[in-house]
């Protein structure tokens, strides 16, 4: 059980409104009893207790689902009354990172086993909180609101038990009884990372918006399929705005960052932090009179040492309208960024202590690298950044713009999840996720979400990311032994099959697949129509693999009569093509040949070292990071990172290549360290 009283509930009336912000509120007696705070929510939360940061939270989970926090609050607790304020974030808006889902919280405090506060019950006051403007952009169009704040002096008052002004007493309501799960995760502990130096200050004015301002999706097709705040609905459009801005930046010298940066009105700096990191921003701003102060951020700077809070296709852009006064500011959801511009207009602002509390993986690292080599060790270590990142609650693509938990991403980093911690119970509730509502929505009956957990009202999916579940979960299975997912996932993985036959024509080969068929970001993506060879490849190995998992032979003869027809078909004697295509109403060769589709080939064993010894010694001798500066076969496309030279690596691994797996991770690699 995992609440004694609790009750979902939420604002009056506003379950179903977009970004809605809600303050729950309770004092507790410091007590030589555990002192626990349970928590369950729809959207994001954040815990304040006696005003200093706690905790953020939650980890997503799928449709109808929600996993419950338990925080040992016991040493915060150092006040004979201690003031607890749970602050909740609901967007109700269609996102790739979160879930289009009516606003609750269920929240208890607990000194041993008396329950001293309860949603629904007893002991939270419940605030409408009003410093978070409601009617913003989205912040991409994978992602749901901007943030942007009007602050006043005694804003966060209500976290300690006074009144603000900012914090309307709000009537609750109770909601349908919700779905709960555990956490099982280790609880996040958020380093602290601080700005490192100073690389710029200068001068900013304000003019006219372009004759074409850069406008992106996010801001300009609000739909069904996508929804928030049209543009005639928004308070101001943060994309709009720094577009009039123009920066000259009259120092460019690097120096150590100080702690404090003071601004006169139209002045900015370019604050750096170590290296590229997620989290939340966090800072301390002191002001006499009315400042709109703008935080620009991103993750690398223009020629000109500025900040481009628009070239993501986000709104890296933070704006603050701030009465006079004193005020400790954090970003609600975590971004990603290295360089921070922030701007003053309207009176001089100090600005101390910038940081950031990362939202990484909750467990450390067990790996180190043995080597001497300095490039290696770049790698590696930036290897581990990157894992870290992108992995803090489920596995995602990216910390900034999408913070989505695609699939075949997941296939890789759930590796390297188990390789650094040692652990997966990340990946198995990743996966999980994907098993536990009793209908998928959003997608055609037996097809898998291409991301998870996410809303995707437009009907978007990618076979291929469905059968890169069926491959991580075969994999997962190898490495861990864990029978009871694979037999949890039965239903979904023969619902999918049964829905990838319907594809199949004649020969037992998918043709015409629908939706987004997804190979890679290269020139093998525009190949994909009509019979396309390495989603074939994909499938084969998805038959054997289904057939081996649950015992169905028929399932495994037909994976394998696919690979016998691949290899005659697919093959023109020197490479494997990409795909055939119909012409006056016959299917013929298309002909061309990417490098891609010789990874696919080989890795999912359409072709072995023992089938085609002469294409597996170009691919390992010829073919690399440096076949292009060595001008050799120029008629086959080159892969990109993701996935072609991953599978090559992977291959490298598989046939025993160590040494040449080193030199290429340098090769494709290094540079990005």
């Amino acid at each position: 059980m995992f609440f004694v009283e609790a009750r979902p509930v939420w604002g009056k009336g506003l379950q179903e409104k977009m970004n809605i912000t809600c303050g729950f509120y309770t004092t507790v007696a410091r007590s030589a009893k555990k002192t626990t705070l349970s928590v369950a929510t729809s959207g994001f939360y954040r815990v304040f207790v006696n005003g200093v940061f706690t905790y953020y939270g939650p980890i997503r989970c799928a449709h109808g689902h929600y996993r419950v926090d338990e925080l040992d609050l016991s040493a915060a607790l150092t006040q004979p009354a201690n003031h607890i304020a749970v602050e909740v974030v609901n967007y109700y808006a269609t996102s790739f990172s979160s879930l289009r889902q009516p606003g609750f919280i269920q929240a208890e405090v607990r000194q041993g086993d008396t329950v001293v506060a309860a949603t629904g019950v007893q002991g939270f006051s419940t605030f409408l909180l009003h410093q978070r403007l409601r009617r913003m952009q989205r912040y991409s169009f994978q992602r749901p609101f901007a943030e942007s704040y009007r602050l006043h002096a005694d804003t966060d008052d209500w976290r300690i038990g006074l009144p603000s002004t900012d914090a309307e007493p709000l009537e609750t309501e109770p909601t349908a009884e919700k779905t709960l799960l555990p956490r099982e995760l280790p609880l996040h502990t958020f380093p602290v990372v601080d700005v490192a130096k100073t690389v710029g200050r200068g001068t900013v004015t304000v003019g006219d918006l372009p004759a074409s301002p850069r406008r992106g999706r996010s801001l300009v097709e609000i739909q069904d399929g996508v929804n928030g705040y049209t543009m005639e609905k928004l308070d101001f459009s943060l994309t709009d705005e720094v577009q009039r801005f123009t920066t000259v930046l009259n120092d460019r010298t690097a120096r150590p960052y100080g702690g404090k940066t003071v601004l006169a009105p139209g002045e900015c700096a370019v604050l750096a932090l170590p290296g590229e990191r997620a989290g939340l921003l966090a800072m301390q701003i002191a002001c006499t009179a009315p400042v709109r102060l703008w935080l620009l951020f991103d993750e690398i700077l223009k020629d000109d040492g500025t900040v481009d809070p628009l070239r993501m296709d986000c709104a890296n852009a933070i704006s603050l309208e701030l009465a006079p006064g004193c005020y400790h500011f954090q970003t609600f959801e975590p971004i990603g960024l290295q360089y921070l511009q922030p701007i003053a207009f309207g009176g001089t602002v100090t600005i101390e202590n910038v940081h950031m509390r990362e939202v990484v993986h909750p467990l450390g690292s067990l790996r180190r690298l043995d080597s001497d080599d300095a490039r290696e060790q770049a790698v590696f270590a930036a290897a581990w950044q990157t894992f870290r990142h992108n992995a803090p609650d489920i596995f995602f693509d990216c910390p900034t713009r999408e913070r989505a938990g695609w699939l075949c991403d997941s296939f890789f980093i759930g590796r390297s999840a188990q390789f650094f911690t040692g652990d997966t119970r990340m990946e198995r509730q990743f996966m999980q996720n994907f098993l536990l509502p009793e209908k998928l929505p959003d997608v055609p009956e037996g097809m898998l979400p291409m991301c998870y957990p996410s809303d995707h009202l437009d009907g978007a999916f990618i076979v291929n990311w469905a059968m890169w579940y069926v491959v991580e979960l075969y994999d997962y299975f190898r490495r861990t032994g864990d029978r009871a997912l694979v037999d949890e996932a039965r239903p979904r993985m023969m619902a999918l099959a049964n829905f990838l036959r319907g594809l199949e024509n004649a020969d037992g080969l998918l043709e015409h697949i629908p939706g987004w068929v997804f190979v890679e970001w290269s020139r093998a993506n525009d190949l994909v129509q009509d019979v396309n060879f390495p989603s074939n490849m994909h499938y084969a190995y998805v038959l054997r693999v289904l057939g081996e998992l649950y015992g169905d032979a028929s399932m495994t003869k037909r994976g394998e009569a696919l690979v016998e027809l691949l290899r005659r078909r697919a093959y023109n004697g020197t490479f494997f093509y990409d795909n055939d295509v119909y012409r006056d109403g016959k299917l013929v060769p298309g002909g061309e040949v990417t490098e891609t589709c010789q990874y696919y080939a080989f890795y999912f064993d359409i072709a072995t070292p023992d089938t085609h010894p002469e294409l597996w010694k170009k691919l390992t001798e010829e073919f690399g990071p440096q076949r292009g500066a060595r001008g050799l076969y120029p008629e086959v496309w080159p892969s990109n990172a993701f996935i072609g030279n991953y599978l090559r690596l992977e291959l490298l691994l598989r046939y025993g290549r160590y040494a040449q797996v080193r030199q290429e991770l340098v090769g494709y690699f290094y540079q990005m360290t």
